[in-house]
């Protein structure tokens, strides 16, 4: 039996031989990729990379030197903490590999993030939707370079300032629901019939009204229709960062086109926070499927394949004392439920799934009663809560009458608003000045949302309303 390797150690030449045998087991499945572009890395440069979302040419910030030195001082004292590869939703598809990794190691991690995370953003509705893998990595370059004129006109701090007024606004600096926008002139019709309308039934109800009056509709000429749809026409949004951009008082031109940039880049990173437990379940699912057909295909060894299930075994190790749920292991369990119960037409049935869930829907759609008894998933509430105790109670298990609790229980974790508040900005004029006012949740930290504020919008101009719990 003629091995692809043996042992640990590897050069360009074979992992290029191990490649090509990897992307025609993907193409056997049907895995639909962006062309691939692997990139060894040194140690250092993945710590980099996992600190800048392994964007390459993504702007300066003291933030990604922070998280830099945390991942290295994390990984010294536990060993853990580092990834072994890292890909970027890009066309082609840049997935930078650890060059100390053994040689089957780089062959599970090619089929991880290549097969795995690379067919996942090319067809996910959520990427799709929201992502042009084609276009991101010439605007990050011309953003940086962007950047670094406005550090030479107009000083580094004030740049730096201004990044960090958007890095805390990063979460609510993306539409989770963008509308198509409407052309001048169809915002025009729009408001023609409308107008009409109005008119037309207030006529017939003053019955007081004489027959001339009636007859004579108000009509209004096309420029006051796009000013009232103009920037001046102010809606809610939850896009706060790019509210503040387009009708801060207080910004200058090249500030806004810093928050126009950095908006642009929060969109393109939105459908990732509503995907994590399916991408990487589904990476998982196929580095998995895809080193077992070679393992039973003879093109690793036994060894190889003892060191994949090792491998895969750690990262899919549910530790007990972790609060939430390891989204590599919810993944993989789901996809691997939907494989055994789908039978021979499998392949179409986790195609379809990963083609049209996140991972709140995901949950609900298929989470069943063999995945929460494996993953032993429970729904617990207090039963008696005072100053004294807080006794939990089981309230839904994986029995068919109240699997459903699990279900929503789970999946309400992976909702947006999970993740951070909704907050709904609206801006009014008084005095011929542009008020913010943001309506928050009950609970919402305030204190640095507030700074900033004052800082991008202006003090004694900006309002936050808290709700109280009843809403």
């Amino acid at each position: 039996m003629s091995y692809l390797y043996k042992g640990a150690e590897w050069d360009l030449e074979l992992l290029e031989k191990i490649w090509e045998q990897i992307d025609i087991i993907g193409k056997e499945y049907e895995l639909d990729y962006y062309t691939p572009s692997i990139e060894i890395v040194s140690f250092d440069q993945m710590i980099a990379n996992c600190s800048t979302s392994a964007m390459p040419s993504l702007f300066d910030h003291w933030t990604f030197g922070k998280d830099e030195v945390i991942t290295l001082e994390n990984y010294k004292k536990t060993g853990s903490g580092l990834a072994f590869e890292v890909v970027i939703n890009t066309d082609p598809a840049i997935a930078y590999c650890q060059e100390n990794n053994s040689t089957t190691m780089q062959t599970l991690v090619m089929a991880h993030a290549i097969c795995g995370h690379s067919s996942f953003f090319k067809n996910n509705y959520m990427f799709k939707q929201f992502t042009q893998a084609n276009k991101i990595l010439p605007y990050i370059t011309s953003y940086k370079k962007f950047l670094k004129r406005c550090e030479e006109r107009y000083g580094m701090k004030r740049v730096e300032y201004l990044l960090d007024a958007c890095i805390t606004l990063q979460l609510h600096a993306f539409d989770s629901c963008p509308k198509k926008e409407k052309t001048s002139e169809e915002n025009w019709k729009q408001m023609l019939e409308r107008i009409e309308y109005n008119e037309t039934r207030d006529a017939e109800m003053d019955t007081a009204m004489p027959d001339t009056v009636k007859r004579n509709l108000k009509v209004v000429d096309k420029e006051t229709v796009d000013m009232l749809y103009s920037d001046s026409y102010y809606k809610p949004s939850e896009n706060i960062l790019k509210m503040i951009g387009l009708y801060s008082p207080k910004l200058q031109k090249w500030q806004r086109k810093v928050i126009e940039g950095f908006c642009y880049i929060q969109q393109y990173f939105y459908p990732q926070y509503l995907t994590k437990v399916m991408n990487e379940g589904w990476a998982s699912f196929w580095h998995y499927t895809i080193l077992q057909t070679m393992h039973e295909r003879g093109l690793i060894d036994d060894a190889s394949w003892l060191e994949t299930i090792d491998s895969h075994s750690m990262v899919l190790y549910q530790h007990p004392m972790t609060p939430s749920l390891n989204p590599y292991t919810l993944g993989f369990n789901m996809f691997m439920d939907i494989k055994e119960k789908a039978g021979d037409n499998w392949r179409n049935e986790i195609q379809w799934a990963m083609e049209n869930y996140n991972d709140s829907s995901f949950v609900m759609q298929y989470l069943s009663p063999e995945v929460i008894k494996k993953m032993k998933l429970m729904r617990l509430d207090y039963k008696h809560e005072d100053i004294y105790q807080h006794v939990l109670e089981v309230k839904a298990t994986a029995d068919e009458k109240d699997i459903d609790l699990v279900r929503e229980e789970l999946a309400r974790q992976y909702e947006m608003d999970s993740i951070r508040p909704r907050l709904m900005g609206h801006v009014v004029k008084q005095n011929h000045t542009p008020h913010l006012k943001i309506k928050a949740p009950a609970g919402t930290n305030v204190g640095d949302l507030q700074h900033t504020l004052d800082h991008l919008w202006g003090r004694d101009i900006n309002e936050i309303i808290v709700e109280n719990e009843n809403g």
